[in-house]
């Protein structure tokens, strides 16, 4: 039987909360494919994507940007679960939002497959299929950021990443703009975050790192999960 690291994931239950790719900024360059394993072209403070675009899209600087763009992972050279599961995603989310929809190289966690980025929101999720994929469409363009898929915003490292779910989760928020991260916290403090009301929450999280797990289709190599639990919120 071949191994799947993406069906292993489900089948042990690895959390997503966390799990996203830590960037500040992404930099897109567009080459057609096949890209390679690694395309190891480097951007000061940023992190590289190699993008094609779907259906006429085409890359431009992301703060020029007046719409959402989708990123879906589909390079199989990197692992062959991203190139299985991620061409469906592409073609659903196309099929709803013509011109906003690339496919990219390698984000990292193809065991989470099939993977999307959103900018210029930043935002990572994981384990979508076509019909997932198109109802996270029409969530985000009402305004609302669902939970059940995200692996985490991008510009936070993976504690806060989790904390935001979880918090969001606890206290019932769903919109967008309903919590962001207090600046300079979750550093060595717990993460805080600044509520749409006016108030601060600070979340106290528990990691569990979880019994090492074969993490790609391509070779050996195993990692420990982090299960994140919410322990306690403060509220100012």
């Amino acid at each position: 039987m071949t191994f799947r690291c993406a069906e292993l994931s489900l089948a042990v239950d690895e959390p997503l909360e966390g799990t996203a790719p830590v960037a500040q900024r992404w930099e897109l360059v567009e080459r057609e494919k096949p890209w390679g394993r690694d395309h190891g072209l480097v951007a000061e403070g940023a992190k590289v994507l190699l993008v094609k675009p779907l259906s006429g899209a085409a890359p431009r600087g992301i703060g020029t940007w007046s719409e959402r763009r989708y990123l879906v992972c589909t390079n199989g050279a990197r692992d062959p679960c991203c190139a299985i599961r991620g061409p469906a995603v592409a073609a659903a989310l196309d099929r709803v939002r013509p011109g906003q929809v690339y496919e990219c190289s390698h984000l990292g966690g193809h065991r989470f497959a099939a993977n999307v980025l959103v900018l210029p929101d930043g935002l990572c999720f994981g384990r979508l299929d076509s019909r997932t994929a198109a109802a996270l469409v029409e969530e985000l363009e009402a305004g609302r950021l669902p939970l059940d898929h995200l692996r985490g915003r991008t510009a936070l490292g993976p504690e806060q990443q989790a904390a935001e779910i979880l918090l969001r989760r606890e206290l019932g928020l769903t919109g967008l703009g309903d919590l962001r991260p207090v600046e300079g916290s979750g550093a060595e403090a717990p993460p805080r975050f600044a509520c749409a009301d006016g108030r601060e929450v600070v979340a106290h999280l528990h990691a569990e790192r979880l019994p090492p797990q074969r993490v790609s289709c391509r070779d050996e190599k195993v990692e420990a999960a982090t299960r994140w639990t919410l322990l306690s919120v403060e509220s100012s």
